[in-house]
């Protein structure tokens, strides 16, 4: 092959990667991301650029919340790089309070549960075959389907021996016996 055909071939392979090249970043930019395979990534809109987010620090919170550390809940969102803080708020006040009289900044009662988890996961991607499977496991004893929530079968993520409770709604400090929490549904 003599050299004007070689600089011909490598023309038209640049060509043809710079075309690639730019098909990618087309759909990269226009393409819905999945909250699965976008997990692990920040998007700062107002630069436009796509950066790497560091793990959340679980910590503080596991100081008096050791129970979440292993919780699969808790370690599945951990592992997409989303930590307590991304649904419960800093809850600074709550994190320095040794009497654990200051609610967290955000709770949920059981009706705000499914809005909150479907904020972010659009799909519940299980066949009905897993559904059941998990229910009968997990939380047969929810006989009516009004009160099922996603933590009911998505993890144990709930205190299940509290000697301070909140009403989820207000904030408002309850003593156990006033309080009406089922300790099978989802706090």
């Amino acid at each position: 092959m003599d050299r004007s055909g070689l600089a011909t071939g490598y023309v038209l392979f640049a060509t043809l990667v710079g075309f690639l090249v730019a098909l990618w970043v087309v759909f990269a930019i226009t393409a819905p991301r999945s909250q699965f395979v976008w997990a692990g990534l920040s998007v700062a809109e107002e630069k436009g650029t796509v950066q790497e987010k560091a793990p959340p620090d679980n910590s503080p919170c596991f100081v008096c919340h050791a129970n979440f550390e292993d919780e699969p809940l808790s370690t599945r969102h951990f592992k997409a790089k989303i930590g307590c803080v991304d649904c419960h708020g800093e809850s600074l006040a709550h994190r320095s309070d040794e009497n654990n009289t200051t609610p967290p900044d955000k709770m949920y009662a059981p009706d705000e549960i499914d809005p909150a988890c479907k904020s972010c996961h659009k799909n519940h991607n299980a066949s009905a075959r897993e559904v059941v499977e998990v229910y009968l496991e997990r939380c047969r004893e929810i006989t009516d389907p009004k009160k099922l929530t996603c933590t009911n079968c998505h993890g144990r993520h709930r205190m299940y021996h509290r000697t301070i409770v909140w009403d989820k709604r207000t904030g408002k400090l309850i003593t156990p016996t006033e309080s009406t929490e089922d300790p099978h549904q989802s706090p």
